[in-house]
């Protein structure tokens, strides 16, 4: 009986050193890899130089003009949905918006059918989306 348990307490302690050596292996070998390799050490110094420049550099213009482009995005896009859900886009069921970057036009059909292209001017990329009011939950009582 005695052996039995001891011989049980063995493999459970050699068991255990062993995952514990395997999973340290496995954490490390990966970070050795990297560093022991000329070509590889290289690249992870060029990334962490990268990152770390990049953090260091504060473009206060450029940081301005994208909060207002964004700003402008978010107005433009508030208004489309309050149309969508209001009155609608008038008379010629048509909107216009024009961004620096982007050519945005509301189409709304007869039968409530909204479609709004969006036109990248740089790119020449074109996307449309399209968005039928009637199959929306009413959201009247919100």
């Amino acid at each position: 009986m005695k052996v039995k348990v001891t011989s049980i307490f063995v493999m459970l302690i050699l068991i255990f050193s062993f995952s514990n050596f395997v999973l340290a292996a496995s954490t490390t070998s990966y970070s050795f890899r990297v560093l022991n390799d000329p070509d590889n050490r290289q690249v992870a110094y060029n990334i962490a130089k990268a990152q770390h420049d990049m953090s260091l550099e504060v473009d206060e213009v450029g940081q301005f003009i994208s909060i207002i482009e964004g700003r402008i995005m978010s107005l433009i896009t508030e208004d489309i949905v309050t149309k969508m859900l209001g009155d609608g886009f008038g008379e010629s069921g048509t909107a216009i918006y024009d961004t620096n970057t982007l050519d945005i036009t509301v189409n709304e059909a007869d039968n409530g059918v909204v479609t709004v292209t969006v036109l990248n001017k740089e790119s020449g990329e074109e996307g449309e989306l399209e968005y039928n009011p009637s199959e929306w939950p009413d959201i009247s009582d919100l």
